[in-house]
């Protein structure tokens, strides 16, 4: 019993993703997922943080929630530093409500990378809530990854 409660508790904690180890139950991941929210005139603000010592390439991919992809933008996530986007600033999605996928990678054409975090800010009226994207595991975004590059080239 010792050694599989020693075991449960190791296994979390070790993943492999091109030759780097990292904590799989942290929240700092290269996958998250999350909603954005604009129903009844509310807004949303994504806020993409990294928190590392290196520039990273996000990919941010908007969904309609049967899965079918809206819209994607890519950009560069300087070390340290935030990406804000305001999700339909432009009116562009044409859907109230969905998901949104953020891929971090180790440079525009290079494998995905761990190092970031992202929150969720709705904004309705005077009332305001945040709430973190949800880091995925990478055996999941190993699945999912050809999905996301085909709507996000």
């Amino acid at each position: 019993m010792a050694f599989s409660l020693v075991l449960s508790l190791l296994i979390p904690f070790v993943g492999a993703t091109s030759g780097t180890l990292f904590a799989q139950t942290g929240p700092l991941t290269s996958y998250l997922v999350g909603t954005f929210d604009l129903n009844e005139g509310a807004r949303t603000l994504i806020h993409i943080i990294n928190p590392t010592r290196k520039g990273l390439w996000v990919k941010v991919g908007f969904f309609k929630v049967n899965g079918d992809p809206l819209r994607c933008r890519a950009d560069t996530l300087n070390a340290n530093g935030v990406l804000v986007l305001n999700v339909d600033a432009h009116n562009t999605l044409g859907q109230k409500f969905g998901v949104v996928k953020v891929v971090a990678f180790r440079s525009r054409f290079g494998p995905p990378e761990i190092g970031i975090v992202a929150n969720a800010r709705y904004i309705k009226g005077s009332g305001i809530s945040e709430t973190q994207l949800h880091p995925i595991p990478y055996d999941i975004l190993k699945d999912d990854l050809i999905r996301f590059k085909l709507a996000c080239p």
